[in-house]
């Protein structure tokens, strides 16, 4: 088929028809109706280097709040990030939805399964690491993580996994600023809360 423009004859080129959904995410997210939710296999050591080497990951950070409005950290066992005190999270796998992963990540991380559509976003945050999960020399890790505020109206949990953790704690946000082993990265969450609630307010 062609159509005219200024006496001229274009042709139209037509595209094949695909199915998409959309969810809400904050921003558009369009992802085809075949694979939602049909994740792969986990990857090996060597496949989740070159995956680490290649391109950025993509996670999801809880700011789990209590009733005092403490926020629970943990401090990590593994690279990046070793030895630091960090707010729960995880990576993001392929084909997993956001609502799927952050159901994953709660109960993988705090031992209890939340829904992302009772918490509350935080912002797309960015962090770069010079180390990586393997301890590889000259291999840096990127993270697009997105930030969600999640309030636990208790200062239990009954469950929190040792794997990522070698321990927790809850912490006020005056003091998670001010201690030096908590990681910048994490900090800078709650310096991001702060000025977003200045702005608001002014």
């Amino acid at each position: 088929k062609f159509r005219r423009v200024n006496s001229l004859w274009h042709p139209i080129h037509l595209c094949p028809p695909h199915r998409y959904i959309t969810r809400s995410v904050g921003l558009h997210s369009f992802q085809p109706t075949s694979v939602v939710d049909e994740l792969p296999e986990p990857l090996d050591h060597q496949a989740f280097l070159a995956l680490v080497t290649r391109g950025p990951l993509i996670a999801i950070d809880l700011i789990v709040r209590n009733s005092r409005g403490e926020t629970l950290l943990g401090l990590r066992r593994n690279a990046p990030a070793r030895g630091t005190w960090f707010v729960p999270g995880g990576r993001v796998y392929k084909n997993e939805s956001l609502d799927a992963a952050f159901r994953r990540i709660s109960e993988s991380e705090t031992g209890i399964q939340m829904e992302r559509a009772t918490a509350r976003f935080a912002g797309v945050h960015e962090h770069f690491y010079d180390d990586n999960f393997a301890s590889r020399p000259g291999i840096g890790t990127h993270y697009i993580t997105l930030a969600y505020i999640v309030e636990y109206r208790s200062r239990e949990l009954l469950f929190l996994p040792q794997e990522q953790h070698s321990g927790y704690r809850w912490m006020a946000e005056r003091e998670i600023c001010a201690a030096c082993d908590v990681h910048a990265n994490c900090k800078a969450y709650f310096q991001a809360i702060r000025a977003d609630a200045n702005s608001v307010a002014a």
